[in-house]
């Protein structure tokens, strides 16, 4: 299968999974809270599908050959329009490192009983929906960053296989392998530094 086509199938295969994943937990319908077991279960799916639209965003970075950029004229501080701030959803491309959990915390991380507030969840579902939809915009980011990288002489990006993939529907499964694989091999023009 070529690339293009397998970044299409790609695109519809994790796009259904993360419907399916929204509608399974009822997000769709904007409840106020969730059972902790169903939290706990779409967050979980929401971890895996981020990571391979991460992945999926990478391939489509090496697959693109970024133009030269061109300088901008510069904006002047001072005579700034006050445009009203807009609330958005962010999703990066590289996930935050996990620090140490506090002790002055580790009292109050018992059982609570009753249900958990959906907010957090549905606005991670609705964060990953925006990237998945304007994936094009952040590969074409990541084309000019991955070709600044190679200029510098950044040592070749390592992509583990993805864990816990047997928990997966069969076809995001399958495809959570395929990526693995196909971001090896696209990045086997990368120069090795080491």
């Amino acid at each position: 299968m070529d690339q293009p086509a397998f970044i299409v199938q790609a695109w519809k295969t994790i796009a259904r999974a993360l419907a399916e994943a929204g509608v399974a937990a009822d997000l769709d319908l904007k409840p106020a809270t969730l059972l902790k077991c169903t939290r706990r279960q779409c967050m979980a799916r929401l971890r895996q599908l981020a990571i391979m639209i991460r992945r999926l965003i990478f391939l489509m970075a090496l697959s693109i050959e970024p133009a030269p950029l061109v300088s901008r004229p510069k904006g002047n501080y001072f005579e700034t329009e006050k445009a009203p701030p807009k609330r958005c959803l962010s999703f990066r491309i590289t996930p935050d490192v996990s620090g140490v959990f506090p002790g002055s915390v580790r009292a109050y991380s018992g059982h609570h009983p009753g249900p958990v507030p959906a907010a957090p969840v549905i606005a991670k579902w609705s964060a990953l929906l925006l990237a998945l939809k304007h994936c094009e915009r952040r590969a074409i980011r990541l084309a000019r960053t991955l070709q600044r990288w190679r200029t510098e002489g950044v040592a070749k990006p390592y992509v583990p296989p993805m864990r816990h993939t047997h928990r997966l529907p069969r076809e995001p499964g399958l495809l959570a392998g395929a990526l693995t694989l196909q971001l090896t091999l696209a990045l086997t023009g990368w120069p090795d530094t080491g």
